[in-house]
């Protein structure tokens, strides 16, 4: 189960960091061949 902490300043919309984290997960996905499930993304 992959688990990336991403830390970033204040002032991103919720949007913003909704497709961060997508972009990541998709990533994660695509290079591990894992399920998106499994991937855990902390802001």
């Amino acid at each position: 189960m992959p688990a990336i902490r991403i830390d970033l300043f204040e002032g991103r919309s919720p949007e913003v960091k909704k497709q961060l984290v997508q972009n990541i997960t998709q990533a994660v996905v695509d290079t591990l061949k894992c399920s998106p499930e499994a991937v855990d993304i902390i802001l």
